[in-house]
């Protein structure tokens, strides 16, 4: 049986949407996971570090079950966002690696694609990532694998069907085909890469002297207690990363596990487009990744 959603009133200073939770009717709530209709099983946890990684049939693609309620609305935000992002790139500034599962939705070339869950292996420092697609269907066991500062400081990538039986090929970060299904690079994909993100697209406000409203509420993303941060940027101009950015700070990890960024509304329209949505789950932090891990 699919996961319930509940979903709460929006606090009523917030212009873009009149629903808490948007209806994620591009992005929806399955986008934390792949349709439970589809026949596929939720696991229990992530595989250990040091498992080899195997090619798993799809009845054995592990999808996102999560469950997003509010418990407390009408925080105040500015003051509480601030300390929380804060704290989150002190958090990152602190964690060896991680490993978990990753699921992303991203609008690209004006289109929004298929839903996308991956394994992912990552570590801080030096910088390296690993990442095992596991849907949808097209892109089922592309692997991509990249160490900074290796093998030419580029990525070693074994695509999806048949066009990976030759196995893995080394290709620049920016290959189209290795790319073709996302906004990001593998460099630039992870816990990491979303901070930026987000640092990146506030810079841009404040140089246009634009100051975000933020709406901050306690929250429970996939069963875990987190503060919720919805970040309004109004004003539109050239450097505008997002209209509106939703951003879920797991209460213990103090890390973002869950980042949306979306569109102005159109005309007539109530909310705007989802431009992109990724969320990280049943993650491990510092299980001492080696470069055995990414080698490929």
């Amino acid at each position: 049986m699919p996961p319930s959603i509940a979903v709460a009133a929006r606090p009523p200073d917030s212009p873009f949407h009149p629903h808490g939770v948007p209806d994620m009717t591009h992005g929806s709530l399955s986008a934390l996971a792949l349709s439970l209709s589809a026949g596929l099983v939720v696991a229990a946890d992530p595989p250990r570090p040091t498992d080899p990684v195997k090619p798993v049939a799809a009845t054995e693609v592990v999808p996102v079950s999560a469950r997003i309620e509010i418990v407390e609305a009408g925080i105040k935000g500015e003051q509480a966002w601030a300390k929380a992002f804060a704290d989150a790139k002190t958090a990152y500034s602190k964690t060896r690696d991680y490993s978990g599962y990753m699921v992303r939705q991203e609008r690209v070339g004006g289109k929004l694609l298929a839903e996308q869950t991956c394994e992912i292996r990552v570590r801080t420092e030096p910088f390296a990532i690993y990442s095992l697609t596991l849907a949808p269907k097209g892109l089922f066991n592309q692997e991509l694998a990249y160490m900074s500062g290796k093998k030419d400081d580029k990525v070693r990538a074994k695509m999806a069907g048949v066009a990976g039986a030759g196995g893995f090929v080394t290709v620049s970060a920016d290959d189209a085909k290795a790319n073709a299904e996302s906004r990001y690079t593998i460099t630039n994909t992870g816990i990491g890469a979303v901070l930026k993100r987000i640092e990146t697209a506030l810079d841009a406000e404040r140089v246009v002297k634009n100051t975000p409203q933020v709406v901050a509420s306690e929250y429970k993303f996939n069963d875990r207690p987190c503060m919720r941060y919805e970040i309004f940027c109004e004003r539109a101009h050239a450097k505008r990363f997002a209209a509106r950015m939703v951003v879920y700070i797991d209460n213990e990890y103090k890390l973002p596990v869950r980042f949306e960024a979306y569109d102005a509304p159109k005309v007539g329209e109530k909310a705007g487009e989802l431009t992109e949505c990724v969320s990280f789950v049943k993650l491990v932090f510092n299980a001492g990744l080696g470069d055995a891990v990414f080698d490929k």
